[in-house]
């Protein structure tokens, strides 16, 4: 037997995890509060109500008594009888068009400011309401006892105006969740639903919309719930348990010429949030990712820019994962994620500089020829001369002695020196 009534009214917002203040009265009219985040209940004047509630404008609540539809006035606790459902009924709903919904096995329409009732419908054979009827966000959820699914109950969206179409959503945590309302939020859209399992104690189970998964988030509190609601599209600054996550990216460290991309595998294990964005990024600090950003692409992969980056320095390429704003992620998303880095250095083109040879050379003599390198030794230089094909010669310092020696066949004269290319420990020019 339901002997308390819980309703969630509009709060003040708070920072907090769950839903603030729910407002409840047992079948002696007595009217609580119940706190979410503390789970416990207050007493306040206020009734009557029994088998569910809906919120209305203002301090006025709907409460559902048996059949009988009250208006209450949680201001001072006065009541006034609207009207009878005329037909069996556990939960109740105040809908978008004004209108009251109730529930058992049809969907009845109420008017609250005439006391019409209109039968919308029966729902699927063999589905009957449990508790409560609740919208969020274009939505009425409700729970249902289904006895062509062995009796367990299921939480379902009824389709008002052809009830007999309404659809399962999933199973719930434990049979009899008598007691729902719903916080409204960007991120993280909420049901709260009550049972009772003990006869004389209550559990209290958030149902995360995005994730579709429950959590006991109060457990054995000392009163017997009977229904709950929210104002429709109630909300709240409350902190989300983000699911976002950027992954983890696998690649090694790089060292990259400046003549080439810089390409590392992508990001592996990620998980975005239905209106996420994931991106790549190039930072300078790592402690200062966002305020380091130098650059950031839709893949893994970066070219060189003389205008954004300086070779030899540390940077860091890491997958970042957050709100999509306009095509970017947000950086101001709270649950904004970055992944670990891969780090990157630029490597420029090595050269070599050779002093003039001498403006004469004799036939069988030997020259030595100073040149000059810049880069990461060690070094190796190609080149050429008029009597010869490509000649190598290696370095270990940047400072180095190119020593030719002209054959015997050679006439005297210049000695034409031609670069091939140039190696340094990291990359080769041309």
């Amino acid at each position: 037997m339901k002997q308390l009534l819980c309703c969630l009214l509009f709060a003040s917002p708070f920072t907090r995890l769950h839903a603030q203040i729910i407002y409840c009265n047992d079948i002696g009219t007595n009217v609580f509060t119940f706190n979410v985040q503390t789970c416990t209940a207050s007493l306040l004047p206020g009734g009557p109500a029994y088998n569910d509630m809906a919120v209305g404008a203002g301090a006025i609540v709907y409460g559902l008594f048996g059949s009988d539809v009250i208006e209450i006035n949680t201001s001072n606790g006065g009541n006034n009888y609207l009207g009878t459902i005329p037909g069996l009924v556990t939960g109740l709903e105040l809908g978008q068009d004004g209108l009251l919904y109730a529930l058992g096995t049809n969907v009845w329409a109420f008017n609250p400011a005439t006391g019409t009732v209109v039968n919308n419908g029966a729902l699927p054979n063999n589905w009957f309401c449990t508790g409560d009827i609740v919208y969020l966000d274009g939505i009425y959820y409700a729970t249902v006892y289904d006895i062509t699914n062995g009796g367990n109950n299921q939480l379902i969206s009824v389709n008002l105006s052809n009830p007999s179409a309404s659809t399962i959503i999933g199973p719930v945590p434990v049979n009899d969740l008598v007691a729902g309302a719903s916080v409204n939020s960007p991120s993280c859209p909420k049901l709260y639903w009550f049972n009772s399992p003990a006869g004389s104690l209550s559990d209290l189970y958030e149902y995360d919309v995005n994730s579709q998964t429950w959590t006991l988030i109060c457990q054995s509190f000392p009163n017997i719930i009977g229904g709950a609601d929210t104002p429709n599209n109630y909300s709240f600054a409350f902190s989300c348990g983000c699911t976002t996550n950027a992954g983890n990216m696998p690649g090694a460290n790089l060292n990259v010429c400046v003549d080439a991309l810089a390409q590392t595998p992508a990001t592996v294990g990620a998980s975005l949030e239905s209106d996420d964005l994931l991106r790549y990024i190039v930072f300078s600090n790592p402690n200062d990712t966002l305020g380091s950003i130098v650059a950031s692409s839709a893949s893994p992969v970066f070219a060189y820019n003389p205008a954004l980056y300086t070779p030899g320095l540390t940077y860091y390429i890491a997958a970042i994962a957050g709100n999509n704003n306009n095509g970017q992620v947000s950086l101001s998303d709270p649950c904004l994620d970055i992944s670990n880095a891969v780090e990157l250095v630029w490597r420029a083109l090595p050269t070599a500089v050779l002093q003039a040879p001498p403006p004469s050379v004799c036939t069988g003599a030997c020259v030595d020829i100073p040149v000059n390198f810049s880069g990461v030794p060690p070094f190796v230089l190609n080149y050429t001369t008029p009597f010869s094909g490509t000649q190598v010669q290696n370095f270990s310092n940047i400072n180095g002695i190119l020593n030719v020696c002209i054959p015997g066949t050679h006439a005297p004269g210049a000695l034409d020196l031609q670069l091939v290319s140039i190696q340094d420990a990291w990359c080769a020019c041309p």
